[in-house]
């Protein structure tokens, strides 16, 4: 597990102070420094490859589906459980309300009995009607009221009662662009080139048809306060569902999301939104706070190696775990904590003073002294950038020996001190 260097720890204690007891004038301007983050590595951690799913138990232990495994978390590494032979990849999970996690892809569908190392994969395959595709690719998986719902190219097949319902639904071929959404309780499901529909018993019932539903690939439906629904799409964002008209959703995540298109994307505890991009964009991804207001980057600024992401998922802990080819990261976000280090422009040495001079906040290390850039209109995250001594001088900063203090103007009066062993 990879956590913060101990070369940075300094700074993410004075980042804690400012934000303690600068807060108001620090949060004037988008001072953020990158979540705290853990790194799961296959060779040391043990967890796989191609991690393409994740899910928690209500005891709070994580799975992760790698490529044609399944892994659990001890607390200490990744152990494998069982699957069957056939098995060639898990593409989705679900919960259910009483805690039972269902599985569904590649020749596998069922559900988990037990927790942690107690934990055995239970195959339905053999409960399954008659079809031409069986469960060969199943690519989602829906638990929602006293169902659970698992859809391929030609079905939809839903679990109740200790037996499968086979309601035909067909997509296009090889495209794995049904999606199954639970909406306060109720399943609805899309697919390009059809109308977004509501699942009821054995049957479709149709919701509302527009070019967004028919031309996009749906990623996520939420109910509105004023009794409609909230649609993002891949590739054109958020949109708001009323009286069956579909129309642009007033929100500033739109504009940060115009030309991208969405992989997968969770909401956090809070109300926070995290999407990640396909390959095609470029990868990388996006968070925004619970108003659509952007809040900074998925992608190699925050200190990850990779901005290719299979899965993005939150925990019950409420932090936000990201799949790839070779690991997993869990990304302590959002969180009162960041930090700033080598990763954004600090450089590699102790830092030994700080202060902020006329609205800008400066750092002194062994290697000179940086000043803290807020995050810019493009969404570039707050750095610090390292002064010619020259400039230094000329705009008042403070010297590279300086023992210094916040200003008394400070909110409250909180003062404190940085020094070169501790602050």
């Amino acid at each position: 597990m990879r956590t913060v260097p101990a070369a940075s720890l300094l700074v993410f204690a004075v980042r804690w102070c400012a934000l303690l007891a600068c807060g108001p004038l620090v949060m004037d301007a988008n001072e953020l420094g990158h979540p705290v983050f853990y790194e799961f590595a296959p060779g040391r951690d043990k967890v796989g490859y191609l991690n393409q799913t994740m899910t928690q138990d209500r005891h709070g232990f994580m799975y992760v589906a790698s490529h044609a495994s399944l892994r659990y978390n001890d607390g200490t590494q990744w152990l494998e459980l069982p699957l069957p032979t056939e098995t060639a990849g898990i593409r989705r999970f679900a919960r259910t309300a009483d805690g039972v996690i269902y599985a569904g892809g590649a020749s596998v569908i069922g559900y988990l009995q037990g927790a942690g190392a107690a934990a055995k994969f239970i195959s339905l395959a053999d409960r399954l009607p008659p079809s031409e595709f069986g469960h060969d690719e199943i690519h989602d998986v829906l638990a929602a009221g006293p169902a659970v719902y698992f859809a391929d190219e030609e079905k939809i097949l839903r679990w109740q009662d200790e037996k499968f319902t086979a309601i035909p639904y067909r997509a296009p071929r090889r495209s794995r662009a049904t999606r199954l959404h639970d909406v306060a309780g109720e399943a609805y499901v899309t697919s390009p080139g059809r109308p977004l529909s509501r699942i009821v018993a054995d049957r479709l019932e149709p919701v509302a048809d527009d070019p967004v539903l028919r031309e996009d690939t749906i990623i996520m439906i939420e109910p509105d306060r004023a009794g409609g629904l909230v649609l993002l799409s891949a590739r054109r964002g958020f949109h708001q569902l009323n009286d069956g008209r579909v129309t642009p959703l007033p929100q500033e995540a739109n504009r940060w999301l115009a030309g991208k298109t969405i992989l997968r994307a969770t909401r956090m505890q809070g109300g926070e939104l995290a999407v990640v991009f396909d390959a095609v964009s470029g990868g990388g991804g996006m968070r925004f706070d619970a108003a659509g207001r952007y809040v900074g980057p998925l992608d190699q600024t925050l200190g990850v190696y990779t901005k290719w992401f299979r899965e993005v998922f939150c925990d019950r802990e409420g932090g936000l775990w990201l799949g790839v080819n070779e690991g997993i990261f869990r990304i302590e976000w959002p969180s009162p904590i960041t930090v700033f280090d080598v990763v954004n422009g600090l450089g590699t040495e102790p830092v030994t003073g700080i202060e902020r001079r006329e609205g800008v906040l400066y750092a002194t290390t062994e290697e000179g002294v940086f000043r803290l850039r807020p995050m810019d209109a493009e969404g570039r995250g707050a750095r610090f950038e390292q002064m010619r001594p020259d400039l230094g001088a000329a705009v008042g900063a403070p010297k590279r020996d300086a023992i210094v203090e916040c200003p008394a103007a400070e909110p409250a009066g909180a003062r404190w001190v940085a020094q070169a062993d501790r602050i």
